[in-house]
């Protein structure tokens, strides 16, 4: 036995009453309340105090949109809430419900949400009570939602909440430019592509977590949205994120103090998908917080996907309870063999237009690795040249003996010669280091120096659109080991300028100063 103060709430008596109350009395929150009459004022003055533990745990703003909760009833132990609109109760029920429920049961109470109009379903936001349990966290942990009948305020009919999942179903970070139907499969890439589809469209799929794993552009990404818009076109709510993002992220919320709110937005979502997570490497919080999501969702039977460039064996500096997580469901390797490349090749020349031709396809094929974002940013730059590329072609075969001309070669020559000026990637290099005022040595070497990483990228972006040089071949350039390097100084140069305007300034007036060399 143990004394807890209650505050009793009457029209005539508003003071703190000394009641003895055993554990168990405790846990069912028989507080004295059941079987009084309610009045407006029983309500208000219990929600008045529940908001007091959730102003604690959330920001302003949201505070603002709780507050707007209208406490109408008292329901044998629930709390009766009316939201004035289902869009509100639907987001406060995906979002703030676990915070909301947590507070509430610490008075001895369940929330129940409701729409102002009494036609609308109700959702229930309550706990699971266990007799014998003394731990509450545990209460908390096996607390979960229903979704009650409409007949406000003596609904007792309960139903399951994928019955309405279409009505709340959310996604974010997904494109709809992926989808399983334009991705190409191969022998290389069907069991990942089974298992995935397996998951968007199987709640009950055993493949949790599933983890795909294989170089750059072999399809990962493609995978891990095509899933996102499979399972949301079938009623599920999806979050797609990279991991660098999911870091960012939570540091943002964790600044603001409201890490709780990030919790519970990964914690609201049918499947959780991320990519890159190779990323997690050496970053310990980020890796505690994905841990504590995982096993949530895991315990829900939600489903998680993640992709990565290794073996979760291969990652360094991660917890090993969570490499055994990765290795607890399927883990699935894709790549890109000779096969695919050739139909992705073909594939992409369609969507943007051009025509298929056995030479051009040759061309991309000789003069790319098997990855998937290379071949498209060659194609793209085909594209964005424009028909004055096929012409060049066209009038080197013209001039030239057939056999001579059947090699991709013969068409690189092409494509090169037709660029503004006939430049040299040392031109560029020239002018970039001239630009910001370094040495050209900088372009061989790695460096932590902000400026001259800058310089590096920058000169490697121009390098590729301004000359038909491959990859491989400007790695090779600026003594860089691996192409996916310089891909990755090209989508970092990409990014910059749409976000730094000290970049897009600087690589503009490069571009017009690299336009007008002899």
């Amino acid at each position: 036995m143990r004394f807890i103060y209650l505050k009793h709430m009457n029209k005539n008596l508003n003071q703190f009453k000394k009641i003895k109350v055993n554990r168990k009395s405790e846990f069912f929150g028989v507080l004295g309340f059941s079987n009084q009459k309610n009045t407006n004022e029983d309500c208000k003055g219990i929600w008045d105090n529940i908001l007091v533990g959730i102003s604690k745990k959330i920001d302003k703003p949201t505070m603002a949109l709780v507050k707007s909760l209208k406490p109408v009833a008292i329901e044998g132990e629930s709390l009766v809430l009316e939201c004035p609109t289902e869009q509100s109760r639907n987001w406060i029920h995906q979002t703030l419900g676990n915070i909301l429920r947590d507070e509430a049961y610490k008075k001895g109470f369940s929330i129940k949400l409701v729409i102002k109009e009494q036609d609308n379903p109700n959702i229930d936001v309550s706990y699971s009570t266990y007799k014998d349990s003394v731990d509450r966290q545990a209460a908390v942990d096996k607390a979960s939602f229903s979704i009650s009948t409409p007949s406000y305020p003596n609904a007792e009919t309960k139903l399951n909440l994928s019955d309405v999942k279409n009505k709340s179903a959310f996604k974010e970070g997904i494109s709809s430019k992926y989808t399983f139907d334009n991705f190409i499969v191969g022998k290389q890439n069907e069991v990942a592509y089974r298992a995935s589809l397996e998951v968007a469209t199987d709640e009950n799929s055993i493949y949790n977590p599933l983890f795909i794993y294989g170089k750059v552009g072999s399809g990962k990404t493609h995978l891990l949205q095509a899933i996102g818009n499979k399972a949301y076109s079938l009623g599920r709510s999806v979050i797609y994120t990279s991991m660098n993002d999911f870091t960012e992220e939570m540091v943002y919320y964790l600044k603001a103090g409201n890490i709780i709110s990030f919790r519970e937005k990964y914690k609201g979502v049918d499947i959780l998908l991320i990519d890159d997570i190779q990323f997690l490497s050496g970053k310990e919080r980020t890796q505690m917080e994905l841990f504590n999501i995982f096993n949530y969702l895991f315990q829900y039977n939600k489903h998680i996907v993640f992709a990565s460039d290794k073996h979760p064996r291969d990652i360094k500096d991660i917890s090993e309870r969570l490499v055994s997580r990765f290795e607890g469901g399927l883990l699935v390797e894709t790549s890109i063999d000779d096969q695919i490349k050739l139909s992705i090749i073909k594939q992409k020349i369609q969507i943007y237009g051009l025509n298929i031709d056995e030479r051009l396809i040759s061309y991309i094929k000789d003069n790319t690795t098997n990855n998937a974002r290379e071949i498209e940013g060659l194609v793209l730059q085909i594209k964005a040249k424009g028909v004055s590329i096929l012409e060049a072609y066209k009038s080197a075969t013209a001039n030239n003996s057939a056999t001579h001309y059947k090699s991709a070669t013969a068409y690189k020559s092409a494509t090169i010669t037709n660029t503004p000026k006939e430049l040299s990637i040392d031109k560029i290099k020239k002018t970039v280091a001239n630009y910001f005022n370094v040495s050209m040595d900088i372009f061989n070497k790695s460096y932590k120096n902000k400026k001259y990483a800058t310089a590096k990228h920058i000169a490697i972006f121009l390098s590729r659109e301004f000359t038909g040089f491959s990859l491989a071949e400007i790695a090779k350039a600026f003594n860089i080991k691996s192409h996916s390097s310089v891909n990755h100084s090209i989508k970092k140069i990409e990014k910059q300028i749409k976000e730094d305007k000290t970049i897009q300034y600087s690589v503009s007036s490069l571009r017009e100063i690299i336009r007008k060399l002899d």
